[in-house]
């Protein structure tokens, strides 16, 4: 019964897909998937008693329509899911979090871009932490584009992420940690609607400001190499240095990375 949900999740993409194929002008693109509910069971430090708390649904957005970009973190398969503050979980679990929001980057570009994913980070601070993080996929075959829309990024699940002992968890559920090990977890993000070139030039350079115009604007760089004009103008509305015949535009030097403030840092 543990992948019920997942299974419910599959055949609603697999139905729309199907749909889509016959009426791409009035649906709308694959949404986010991949994310789980985050179950931490510990023993609390402090008080010596065991906690099994639910800290977070780990959701991600709509995906582009043909009238508009998907919405953020929201909106696709667990629209009605409510979060735990951030400050509930870290009383009531042992756990501390160091990052709670939108995925930056994540959706798929297209004319209307796919909605973000949610990201999640926390550190243990109890020994013999059990992680559950069940209904997890979308680390391989991404949500899908109509259209010419690009899929969505895949969803993340990293023990220890940008440490040397890195390991990228892949679909694993289960698994048990220590003091000071961290998880990243992030659902994939949902797939874009009609052709990234054509997407208004505005749209585009709120989306570099913002962090999350790479995909889109990588996606100019391979696939608009006859039209180096057309290329060059909206690089230039959208901020960005001129790009090389066959190189990949990244964003101007000194743009936040994520678009929604800094990692947050604590002494372990």
């Amino acid at each position: 019964m543990g992948l019920r949900t997942l299974s419910a999740q599959r055949l609603q993409a697999i139905i729309f897909g199907a749909f889509v194929q016959a009426a791409p002008d009035r649906l709308a693109a694959s949404p986010a998937s991949g994310g789980p509910i985050m179950n931490v069971n510990a023993i609390d430090n402090k008080t010596g008693r065991r906690v099994v708390a639910s800290i977070d649904p780990i959701t991600g957005g709509s995906g582009g329509d043909p009238f508009d970009d998907g919405t953020e973190g929201s909106g696709a398969n667990n629209s009605f899911m409510k979060k735990t503050p951030v400050e509930i979980n870290e009383a009531e679990v042992p756990i501390r979090i160091l990052r709670y929001g939108l995925l930056p980057d994540s959706g798929g570009p297209g004319l209307h871009r796919g909605g973000l994913a949610t990201v999640l980070e926390f550190r243990a601070e109890a020994p013999n932490t059990r992680i559950t993080a069940r209904n997890r996929d979308r680390t391989r075959f991404t949500s899908w584009g109509v259209r010419g829309g690009r899929a969505g990024a895949p969803s993340i699940f990293l023990l220890n992420p940008g440490a040397e002992g890195e390991v990228n968890l892949g679909n694993t559920d289960i698994l048990t940690i220590g003091p000071g090990d961290e998880i990243r977890v992030a659902s994939g993000g949902a797939g874009g609607w009609g052709n990234p070139l054509e997407r208004d030039p505005g749209a585009v350079l709120l989306d570099v400001q913002r962090g999350h115009g790479r995909r889109t604007t990588t996606a100019w760089s391979s696939r608009m190499a006859p039209s180096t004009a057309r290329r060059r103008r909206h690089c230039a509305l959208a901020g960005l240095a001129r790009p090389a015949t066959n190189s990949t535009t990244t964003a101007p030097a000194g743009t936040n990375s994520s678009g929604f403030g800094p990692r947050r840092i604590t002494p372990r």
